[in-house]
């Protein structure tokens, strides 16, 4: 009986099932993602590892696992795990694969960005109106993907005082103008429209 090669998938285990198994259980149990929850930081490191496994189906495998882990489940993987992602997007031979890559690249990268922001401005999760004098000086902020949950904030900000919306209407008027990209002058007008009120 011939010995199997390294490259093939049925050698392959990642958070302690095959890629067999891994198929079984996204084919048969809507609720397969609950089973890679809490994974261990060396089933989160062997995952991230795979992306570079010489079998296609273990490289699709370990894509649609980082997408269920998400930027939270990757911890300290993050990062690699975005860079090993663009560069299989950039790389993949197979079409199905390279896309797969690069859809899971733009939700990590994006989560991870989002976490940085929310950690940076905390304020942000408060959309009661209190952090208004925040979200005001944060208007001037140069980051784009900043300024864009800015704008978010103030769509959905509850109750900001009257002086602080007059003063966000008078900043958001002008980054309207301003905003070259399509998604931030939408969101900036938005946030325009919901302090005139």
């Amino acid at each position: 009986m011939p010995t199997k090669k390294p490259s093939e998938a049925a050698d392959v285990m990642l958070a302690g099932f095959t890629v067999e198994q891994w198929k079984q259980h996204m084919d048969q149990d809507e609720d397969w993602t609950e089973r890679i929850e809490g994974a261990d930081a060396a089933s989160v490191r062997g995952i991230v590892e795979a992306l570079a496994h010489a079998n296609a189906d273990v490289r699709l495998l370990a894509c649609n696992l980082i997408y269920a882990l998400g930027a939270d489940g990757l911890g300290a993987q993050g990062d690699v795990a975005v860079t090993r992602l663009a560069e299989l997007a950039a790389n993949e031979p197979k079409v199905k694969l390279r896309t797969r890559a690069r859809l899971v690249h733009e939700a990590v990268a994006q989560a991870q960005q989002r976490a940085a922001i929310h950690r940076e401005f905390p304020w942000l999760g408060d959309s009661s109106g209190d952090a208004a004098a925040q979200a005001l000086a944060a208007l001037d902020d140069a980051r784009a993907r900043v300024r864009l949950h800015v704008y978010l904030w103030w769509v959905n900000a509850t109750k900001p005082a009257a002086a602080s919306r007059t003063a966000a209407a008078q900043k958001l008027a002008a980054l309207v103008e301003r905003e070259s990209e399509p998604e931030l002058r939408q969101a900036a007008s938005l946030a325009l429209a919901r302090v005139r009120g």
